[in-house]
């Protein structure tokens, strides 16, 4: 061990020692570290009747306010789970994930639906082993979390869940707000994988009974049904991918509409476009009802290249419980 005289402390006698060797010294057993319960925090000061009162007091509030605020933004309150591991005496969170809930008291289409937004993980994950199927222990761990996350939600109520798979961008961290270099990002296919991976396991369990994407589920006409896609049957959640597009869209339709007054563009362009609306079933042909009928088939077409462009459209997936 290496040990000199601590030169922050001219005229004392402190030792000094190297880090790296007290490390080496407790993997070989010559010195033990010291117990978890040596090192005091807060939790460890006395407690009393008024400190208790308080805290029951402020935790009741505090939780108030949260749901009073997700009423109030027309959603449930949004859920985290976190995974930590001791590795060398220090918790490292290794994997995290962020969940829109949706209860009873939210209107359609958003009531009872859980929407996955955000799900990040560091590559240091203890052992780096592989387990008897041959994926990695550290995919069976999370995709375990996820089914047990699906599985509880199912038995509180919730009948259905939206994924988005997409891998974030060169530089860009989703939860975690750094990752190891050797750390490899996924790219769209792999992780759309990895997702139906899980679901294949959850609907072995039976915690998932039916697997669909969004454009199937809401595009493509099953037996009788008749009903017309508007933009208010799509399920509408915070930072997802298609409301972005759709709004974009709507700024679009908003600016060719100002284009058309101000230049005044012929009447057989108009007469087209009635045509194409009342070709689709849409009778109603005034604003806000040609302007949603004209986003759906803009919506409409962005999925159908979609599916062509990927071959299985994952943007969005929903799954029912």
């Amino acid at each position: 061990m290496r040990k000199q005289k601590n030169g922050r402390n001219d005229g004392g006698h402190a030792e000094y020692t190297c880090p790296n060797c007290y490390v080496d010294e407790v993997k070989c057993g010559l010195r033990k570290p010291l117990p978890q319960s040596a090192v005091l925090g807060a939790k460890d000061l006395p407690r009393t009747v008024l400190s208790d009162h308080i805290e029951d007091r402020l935790f009741k509030r505090l939780k108030q306010e949260k749901q009073d605020r997700a009423a109030a933004a027309g959603k449930d309150i949004d859920e985290a789970v976190l995974l930590f591991q001791k590795i060398e005496g220090v918790e490292v969170c290794l994997f995290g994930m962020y969940i829109q809930e949706f209860g009873a008291e939210c209107s359609f289409p958003n009531q009872r639906c859980i929407y996955l937004s955000f799900l990040d993980s560091v590559k240091y994950f203890r052992p780096e082993i592989k387990t008897v199927s041959g994926e990695a222990l550290s995919t069976f761990v999370y995709h375990e979390i996820l089914i047990g996350y699906l599985e509880y939600s199912k038995l509180r109520g919730f009948t259905s869940c939206y994924i988005w798979a997409c891998p974030p961008l060169k530089g860009d961290d989703y939860i975690l707000h750094c990752h190891p270099e050797i750390q490899k990002t996924l790219k769209s296919d792999k992780l759309r994988e990895w997702f139906l991976s899980m679901l294949r396991k959850a609907s072995k369990e039976e915690v998932v009974v039916e697997l669909k994407n969004l454009y199937d589920h809401f595009f493509i006409t099953m037996g009788e049904c008749k009903a017309k896609v508007t933009a208010a049957r799509l399920p509408y959640f915070d930072g997802d991918y298609w409301p972005g597009v759709a709004e974009e869209m709507i700024s679009q339709l908003w600016q060719e509409e100002d284009d058309r007054k101000l230049q005044k563009k012929s009447k057989a362009k108009e007469i087209i476009k009635k045509r194409a609306l009342e070709s689709s079933g849409n009778t109603d042909l005034s604003g806000n009802a040609s302007k949603d009928a004209l986003l759906m088939q803009k919506v409409k077409y962005f999925f159908d290249l979609c599916v062509l462009l990927t071959n299985a459209l994952y943007y969005g997936g929903s799954l029912h419980m």
